[in-house]
């Protein structure tokens, strides 16, 4: 599914709140989700307020399991819906933009969609291994490499 509308307020948004972070520095807890197709194609999506292709996922809100954060990401910007939990892949820390971040990634292959559309997501599509998007960031394809190729598994995103 793909969408061209870029949403500045949305960007200028989310610069506000990396500023934010240079003072608060939080801690945050996020999820992400390795989902393959049935052909073993990976889901992967863009956001409309920063550049580059990433899993899906996002926050875990307070009071919510990592399950239904996954659930819920997922649901909320593409419409996957998770027949089965997902599999624990790995939990990893990212340092950057002056805030700890922990993400815990999931693998998911049992799931069926509805396509829905999301001011968060520009576009998503499913591709093969060998042909993601040059501009994928750079943690998801150490993450590709771990999950794919037996790439020894970091702490760090």
């Amino acid at each position: 599914m793909k969408t061209r509308l870029l949403y500045p307020a949305l960007r200028a948004a989310r610069l506000v709140e990396k500023a934010s972070w240079r003072v608060r520095r939080p801690l945050t807890l996020g999820v992400r989700a390795i989902v393959l197709n049935p052909e073993r194609k990976i889901l992967l999506v863009r956001h409309t307020y920063i550049d580059g292709w990433y899993f899906p996922g996002g926050g875990v809100e307070k009071g919510e399991t990592l399950g239904s954060a996954v659930a819920r990401e997922l649901a909320e910007e593409v419409g996957v819906q998770l027949e089965s939990p997902p599999t624990l892949f790995g939990a990893y820390t990212y340092l950057r933009e002056y805030k700890s971040d922990h993400i815990v990634l999931y693998a998911a292959d049992n799931w069926s969609i509805r396509p829905n559309r999301n001011l968060e997501i520009a576009e998503f599509d499913f591709f093969d291994r060998e042909a993601i998007p040059e501009d994928t960031s750079p943690g998801t394809r150490r993450r590709l490499a771990e999950f794919f190729d037996n790439a020894p598994q970091s702490e760090m995103w």
